[in-house]
């Protein structure tokens, strides 16, 4: 429905530009000019918006739809869909180019609000970041180990170049920015790298 409602608005500014363009004969009203101001800012707001809604893509509480999954959401789509006369049975031509993801809520357990509790939103971070700790974690005590127990330079390298590229993927993932992942994979990868030539250089000079 947003880009439904961002389409619409650069529709309005299209025609508005057109007319500016090629309606010399006839001096632009003042009324006009504020119009072509309300939908400027109305569309900037509204990509905005949509840049906000993104950050909650492919999240389980996504406040920004409406879901069957979810019992409170459920209802409300029957009882709008029942004032036109249709059912859950009206809807099977779009289930080809649904995503099922699911569960679905059964009523049994309660209810999931929307965007989830401060509570569960709290427990979900500090578990996310409890997880963070222990990947990271691995990521550079397993090499290190694995490096400082068997020298030898191309298993060396074949750890590492390893060890980044799974790094890199996971990263990719997970953060949601080109740039913060190619920062990670870069930070990693130097990190190994300089144990990887305190190790050669330690043995060089035994």
């Amino acid at each position: 429905m947003h880009r439904m409602y961002m389409r619409y608005l650069q529709a309005r500014l299209i025609k508005t530009a057109i007319t500016l363009r090629f309606n010399h004969g006839n001096a632009t009203p003042k009324e006009d000019i504020q119009i072509l101001e309300s939908t400027l800012r109305k569309y900037f707001a509204a990509v905005q918006d949509h840049e906000y809604m993104a950050r909650y893509a492919g999240q389980r509480n996504d406040p920004f739809i409406a879901s069957s999954e979810r019992i409170h959401d459920n209802y409300l789509l029957m009882r709008e869909m029942t004032r036109y006369g249709k059912t859950a049975s009206d809807m099977e031509a779009f289930k080809e180019g649904a995503i099922p993801t699911g569960p679905w809520e059964t009523g049994e357990g309660g209810a999931q609000p929307i965007g989830a509790t401060r509570t569960e939103t709290l427990k979900r971070g500090l578990w996310s970041r409890i997880a963070g700790a222990l990947v990271g974690g691995a990521f550079l005590v397993g090499p290190m180990w694995l490096l400082a127990l068997k020298q030898e330079l191309y298993l060396q390298l074949g750890v590492t170049t390893g060890c980044v590229s799974v790094f890199g993927l996971l990263m990719a993932w997970y953060l949601s920015s080109l740039e913060a992942v190619f920062a990670a994979s870069v930070t990693y990868a130097a990190v190994l790298m300089v144990f990887i030539g305190v190790m050669i250089q330690e043995k060089g000079g035994k």
